[in-house]
């Protein structure tokens, strides 16, 4: 009996003790945090009024354990707001970029801050942040992303690409990817990723068409390759709306991971293999998070109901994925982000709210099974 006890242990997926940050007063606008994986530590930065919002960053062990000071950064002025981070890391150092709203304009600034989590270089502006408009409710902030590529950090700001150097210096400015969400650079590749939307129409007839139906694709490059995946169909009866993808390297290819009407989505760059969706009652307005080893993939998403949940896939059988509840409180948890960090172990964070008052970020490691080893016909 002992030892069958053992053998289910063994087999199970382990959660650790939730870590917790906070309480914390957060602004309503660009509240989420971010985080990156370096060589010394996990990077975390997120917006905090203080009294106006400000980006704060601290470093974390691989316990999710806080193991530096809270450093805030400078903003441009007194009454400007800094909110939306992002976070990139090089291995030796770290780039922390975010939208700063200040004299009525939004603009991307950025700084390093080293391997033990300290800012290195004073902030600077890279050029003019991206909002979107819309005629049916409030103006929607688009967060800026960043790719290390070995040499440099690719900032995503909106509608140009910044370049950034090791020492905080910009070098240029482009935009070869006017429509990018998501980018990353693994085994001397970069792959892209975004979501589009191609409006269907039964005809047109004297100028006129009539709209029929969306559909909305998940569509990504990576190296010299292409490939996209159909999120609905031409007859209504799909998904009517999609988020924007995440990506994550999986051994020689990409994975990436999105939230739709229909569930959560996901597929490998890799041709000969079709995207999967998990039914789910999830949250469309925000990418999940992605993590990968060599063989497995972890995706943590936002119910409907405040909850996070994560789903656990090997990357040689698509259809099997495992179900995993990560937070089920009173609380409402939401926005999760999902980090590697080595031998089967994935950090899940989110942000776990108790009404306005008690507002914290909030992280567990999910510790996970050796994968299923197949026999070879």
């Amino acid at each position: 009996m002992k030892t069958l006890v053992l053998a289910l242990l063994l087999s199970q997926p382990w959660l650790s003790a939730e870590q917790s940050y906070g309480p914390y007063s957060r602004p309503q606008l660009g509240g989420r945090h971010a985080m990156a994986v370096g060589a010394d530590g996990i990077l975390m930065a997120w917006s905090e009024n203080a009294p106006q919002p400000r980006i704060h960053v601290a470093l974390l062990d691989t316990r999710a354990q806080l193991i530096s000071p809270i450093s805030i950064l400078p903003a441009e002025g007194a009454t400007a707001e800094s909110y939306a981070p992002t976070v990139s890391s090089s291995g030796d150092a770290f780039l922390v970029a975010w939208v700063e709203r200040y004299r009525g304009a939004e603009r991307v600034r950025g700084a390093v801050v080293d391997r033990s989590g300290v800012p290195v270089t004073a902030p600077q502006t890279y050029g003019l942040a991206k909002i979107q408009f819309s005629f049916n409710g409030p103006e929607e902030l688009v967060t800026p992303f960043i790719a290390w590529d070995g040499a440099g950090w690719h900032v995503w700001g909106g509608n140009r690409v910044f370049t950034i150097l090791p020492n905080g210096e910009r070098i240029s400015d482009s935009n070869p990817w006017p429509d990018v969400h998501a980018a990353m650079y693994e085994n001397a590749v970069f792959a892209t990723a975004t979501s589009k939307k191609t409006p269907i129409y039964r005809g047109c007839f004297l100028f006129r068409c009539e709209h029929y139906a969306d559909r909305w694709d998940v569509v990504w490059t990576a190296g010299g390759g292409k490939g996209s995946e159909q999120v609905g169909d031409e007859w209504g009866k799909g998904s009517d709306s999609v988020s924007e993808p995440s990506l994550a390297a999986t051994g020689d290819q990409f994975a990436l991971a999105w939230s739709s009407t229909l569930g959560i989505g996901y597929t490998l760059t890799s041709s000969s293999i079709r995207a999967r969706t998990v039914d789910a009652t999830v949250k469309v307005d925000a990418a999940p998070g992605l993590a990968c080893d060599d063989e497995r993939c972890v995706i943590a998403y936002e119910t409907t109901g405040g909850d996070v949940q994560a789903i656990v896939f090997e990357t040689d059988d698509l259809r099997s994925p495992e179900l995993l509840t990560i937070a089920a409180t009173e609380r409402k948890e939401r926005a999760p982000l999902v980090h590697h960090l080595g031998s089967g172990r994935f950090l899940v964070s989110y942000l776990s709210d108790q009404g306005d008052a008690d507002r914290r970020i909030n992280g567990r490691i999910l510790t996970l099974r050796p994968p299923r080893r197949r026999a070879v016909r």
